[in-house]
């Protein structure tokens, strides 16, 4: 079997909502956000597959500065961006900064270190940072791996659960 990404349809966002919901629980973003932001920009949302079969799935966010900083600051959670804090696709070449909301690879993610950083390319050709907060230990570790380093922040308290602000340069 090969395993890939390919981009998300529409129709997969009940299913990656009830993936997120599984894995982050109170942490799980609403399936009506997802779609939000998906008819904002659909181009950061991707299924993995092995073979035909759906086994995780990555969402990427191509967030404006201030957004990204109010995230950093604290001052709104995950769950409170909207669509207009966000790139559209016809803004490719503005975005700078990429959320990564949420990832699940059901312990393949060490393998997808390069794929995921093509992705990213694929939306954001001139993206400089990636940006993540782990929802699990698991999470942070995974994270770690693809080389976000911690920045010097505790989860602020829009993300009391949160294992700390991860962050790395796109190359």
């Amino acid at each position: 079997m090969t395993t890939r990404f390919d981009p998300a349809t529409r129709d997969e966002l009940a299913w990656i909502a009830e993936l997120e919901a599984t894995h982050y629980a109170e942490l799980a973003i609403p399936h009506a956000r997802i779609e939000e932001w998906f008819d904002a920009n659909p181009r950061g949302f991707f299924v993995l597959r092995d073979g035909e079969t759906r086994v995780g799935h990555a969402t990427f966010l191509p967030i404006r500065r201030a957004s990204m900083q109010q995230l950093l600051d604290g001052t709104i959670g995950e769950s409170a961006l909207r669509a207009d804090d966000l790139f559209a696709p016809q803004e490719a070449e503005d975005i700078r900064d990429v959320y990564l909301e949420s990832i699940v690879a059901e312990g393949r993610f060490g393998e997808f270190t390069a794929a995921l950083r093509t992705l990213i390319a694929s939306f954001a050709p001139r993206a400089e940072m990636l940006y993540a907060f782990p929802g699990t230990p698991r999470g942070k570790r995974a994270l770690a791996r693809l080389g976000l380093r911690a920045i010097d922040r505790t989860a602020s308290s829009a993300h009391p659960q949160m294992h700390g602000m991860r962050i790395a340069d796109v190359p």
